[in-house]
């Protein structure tokens, strides 16, 4: 063997030892990060059963306040719809109630006329009544 293939060797040896050397922490902490994440996924499985239940029970109770909300949408249109009926028929008073009082005023003011015609054809009787002798 000659001194370059000696040297070759020794210095591939070396390089070998250098990386296991370094690899070793490396794997080390590759080690412990995967024990903690094996906790952490012990963890999940722990919670997870519990958290789909309480999605589960929130997805049921959202699905009821939705409903809920439906019903109450449905009640205010039907009062909205009620209050234009109120409106309108408010409306249709107030219209029948100035036509009932025009004719009340007219037929007041007629039977003032009639009233007044009344009195001045009586009055001519009363003073000759009171003329004659």
């Amino acid at each position: 063997m000659s001194v370059v293939t000696a040297v070759s060797l020794a210095v591939i040896a070396s390089a070998v030892v250098v990386a296991v050397a370094a690899l070793v922490p490396v794997l080390l902490q590759a080690r412990r990060a995967a024990a903690r994440a094996e906790e952490l996924l012990a963890r999940v499985e722990e919670t997870l059963p519990d958290l789909l239940t309480d999605l589960r029970q929130l997805v049921r109770k959202l699905d009821g306040v939705a409903t809920t909300l439906q019903d109450v949408a449905r009640s205010v249109e039907r009062l909205d719809q009620m209050a234009q009926q109120a409106v309108h028929t408010v409306d249709g008073v107030r219209a029948a109630a100035r036509r009932v009082v025009r004719e009340a005023l007219a037929n007041a003011a007629g039977a003032l006329a009639v009233l007044r015609e009344g009195v001045q054809w009586i009055r001519p009787m009363r003073e000759k009544g009171r003329n004659e002798p």
